[in-house]
C-alpha cells in the first residue's frame, strides 16, 4: 500500500514538475529581448537618427544610423568625459537624453536658426565601464522627423585643485616680503 502511494506521489510530482518546467519555458520566451545598441567609439563619432511618433510622447527615436534602436553605448576603461551635440533637421522638434537610466540635462539648449533645435551636453562624466544613452523625442512638430548627433572624443580631465585661502595669504606675504627686501637693498 505504501509502495503504491509512493509511486502515485512520485508520478504526481513528476507531472507538476513537468508542468512547472513548461510554464518556465513559456515565460522565458515572453521575456523582453535586449535591444541592440549603437556602439560609440571613444575617438568620437557622428551620425543621424530618425523617428515615427507613437503617442504619448516623449517617445524614443526609432533609428540610429540605420539601426532599429534608440540606445547608444560608450565603454571607457577609465573615468572620462565626453561632449554630446544634438540638432534637429525638422523645425520645432526637441529631444531629451537619459544616461544610465537618469536624465541628462543639456548645458546649452536653444533654437539653432529659425526653429531648429540644438542641444549641447558638455563635459559629461563617464564612469569606468559601459555607459548607455537613450535618445527621446520630447516635443515633436509632426508625426516623424530626424536629427543629427555627435559624440566628441573621450578625454581625461585633470581635477583642478583650488588653493586654500591660507595658501594664498602665505604666497602674498612672501611676495610683499621680497618686494620690501628689494626696496631696502636699493
Amino acid at each position: 500500500m505504501k509502495r503504491v502511494q509512493a509511486i502515485q506521489t512520485k508520478t504526481s510530482w513528476m507531472k507538476h514538475g513537468l508542468v512547472g518546467l513548461c510554464l518556465m519555458a513559456g515565460l522565458a520566451t515572453m521575456a523582453p529581448t535586449a535591444e541592440a545598441a549603437r556602439t560609440v567609439s571613444t575617438a568620437g563619432q557622428s551620425g543621424s537618427f530618425s523617428w515615427v511618433l507613437n503617442l504619448p510622447y516623449p517617445d524614443t527615436v526609432d533609428m540610429i544610423d540605420g539601426m532599429s534602436t534608440s540606445l547608444f553605448e560608450l565603454t571607457v576603461g577609465v573615468d572620462s568625459y565626453v561632449d554630446i551635440f544634438l540638432n534637429a533637421t525638422v523645425l520645432n522638434d526637441e529631444f531629451l537624453v537619459r544616461m544610465n537610466g537618469g536624465p541628462l540635462p543639456p548645458q546649452i539648449s536653444n533654437p539653432g536658426g529659425p526653429g531648429l533645435y540644438k542641444a549641447e551636453y558638455l563635459d559629461v562624466f563617464l564612469p569606468m565601464g559601459t555607459n548607455q544613452f537613450r535618445l527621446f523625442v520630447d516635443s515633436p512638430s509632426g508625426a516623424s522627423g530626424s536629427g543629427n548627433y555627435e559624440f566628441s572624443a573621450t578625454r581625461l580631465e585633470a581635477i583642478h585643485a583650488v588653493p586654500e585661502p591660507s595658501t594664498m595669504l602665505l604666497l602674498g606675504t612672501g611676495l610683499v616680503g621680497v618686494v620690501a627686501w628689494r626696496m631696502r637693498k636699493a
